[in-house]
């Protein structure tokens, strides 16, 4: 098989094409990006929230502590954002 049948020989207008077609397709099907959008709320919404809620009506300085403990695991940059 010669270089010229290969994957050189692909045209770039065909590649964007098929690109955007399988976007397109993508993004119409709600059995792909809802699990993603409900994982998203899920992780980045409705547990810090629940986390932050129940931090400040507990009051409990070893919850507290504890909760410190569990974040110690992430990394720098993360601790940083999360302290401020």
């Amino acid at each position: 098989m010669s270089t010229a049948s290969g994957w050189t020989s692909l045209n770039r207008r065909r590649i964007g094409i098929v690109a955007r077609s399988d976007m397109r397709q993508l993004l119409e099907d709600k059995g792909f990006w809802m699990p993603m959008v409900f994982l998203g709320a899920l992780f980045f919404v409705i547990i810090p929230t629940i986390l932050l809620v129940s931090i400040t009506t507990i009051g409990d300085v070893k919850v507290v502590e504890q909760m410190a403990e569990t974040l110690e695991v992430l990394p720098d940059s993360a601790q940083d954002q999360i302290k401020g």
